[in-house]
């Protein structure tokens, strides 16, 4: 089974999570570090499907997820 995952990119670096274990919000209140200084947050919705990005996210970062995902 694939997961569909949300995550954000911290420091250059893709953090992720499959969808169903946290949100954003339970995620950043479980690991506070997490919600300090994060560059692009973003989500899948459903397994393969598209990535959902906060407007703002640069396409650098969007290419970094973008790889990440394709690669699970």
């Amino acid at each position: 089974m694939n997961p569909a995952w949300r995550g954000i990119v911290w420091e250059g670096e893709v953090w992720a999570w499959p969808t169903l274990l946290f949100d954003h919000n339970e995620a950043f209140f479980k690991f506070p570090s997490l919600g300090e200084e994060y560059t692009c947050r973003w989500r899948q919705w459903e397994p393969g499907g598209k990535i959902d990005f906060d407007p703002g996210a640069s396409a650098e970062d969007i290419a970094k997820v973008e790889a990440w995902v394709a690669g699970k």
